[in-house]
């Protein structure tokens, strides 16, 4: 004799449901980053760019590529590119994307800014941790120039950016007085600012500087939170502490 087992519909849907939450948990925990590699001299921007014998050559590749929670930029130590490296995308909560170097040689990548306003600029990302980078931004005349430059606008709170190990140097910015010394305050080795928040408050949160050499510039070494529309905010005032960065 087969008995028959009743199930209560509303078991069914409560086993329905954790079902999906195992599924979705193993889809969070279970994040997989790609690395990519960047090679000057003898890579190619038709290639996959995920392994070092077929990697990308240029930043024009690097800087036209959203890249994904946990994903790795790794650009060969002992080569350069000439530009601005500014690549797209967001990490997550710990699962950042990652920029560093790989290769035998003990010269870092070298990132040349060539007279650009940023050597290398993220705009409203965050998770994202730099490691392991030379970078100069050199020219000819005076002007506003930074070698890495971490800005956000109408964003919110920026999480988690992280520069480590990187040798700054050779920044040509401008000092300049006529206009209250905001284009010398925005010219620098690395740059943490808010450039607009008057739709969204905005503001940076887990911001880490640590082992980085920064010599050789015009203006500032390092500067946080110079916001281009504070008018006459200042330490202290509600508007300040609205936008004002956290440090870790």
């Amino acid at each position: 004799m087969r008995l028959k087992r009743n199930v209560h519909p509303g078991w069914q849907f409560v086993s329905s449901c954790l079902v999906g939450l195992l599924f979705i948990r193993l889809l969070v925990t279970g994040v997989e980053g790609a690395v990519y590699y960047v090679d000057s001299a003898g890579g190619n921007d038709t290639n996959s760019g995920t392994d070092s014998i077929s990697a990308w050559k240029t930043l024009t590749k690097v800087n036209g590529t959203t890249f994904r929670p946990k994903d790795s930029i790794l650009f060969k130590a002992g080569e350069s590119w000439i530009g601005t490296l500014s690549p797209l995308g967001s990490g997550d909560e710990g699962y950042p994307i990652t920029i560093s170097s790989y290769g035998t040689n003990q010269a870092m990548p070298l990132i040349n800014g060539n007279g650009n306003t940023d050597a290398l600029i993220l705009t409203n990302q965050q998770y994202w941790e730099i490691n392991g980078l030379e970078v100069i931004n050199p020219a000819s005349t005076d002007a506003e120039r930074r070698g890495i430059h971490l800005c956000a606008a109408n964003f919110g709170t920026v999480n988690h950016l992280y520069v480590s190990n990187c040798y700054i140097h050779n920044i040509h910015g401008k000092v300049d007085v006529s206009n209250g010394d905001q284009t010398a305050k925005r010219s620098g080795g690395i740059e943490v600012e808010v450039i607009a928040d008057a739709l969204t408050r905005t503001r940076f949160n887990d911001v880490f500087i640590q082992n980085c050499t920064i010599s050789s510039v015009t203006n500032q070494g390092i500067v946080a939170c110079g916001n281009r529309n504070g008018g006459s905010d200042y330490p202290g005032t509600a508007t300040w502490n609205a936008r004002h960065c956290h440090r870790k």
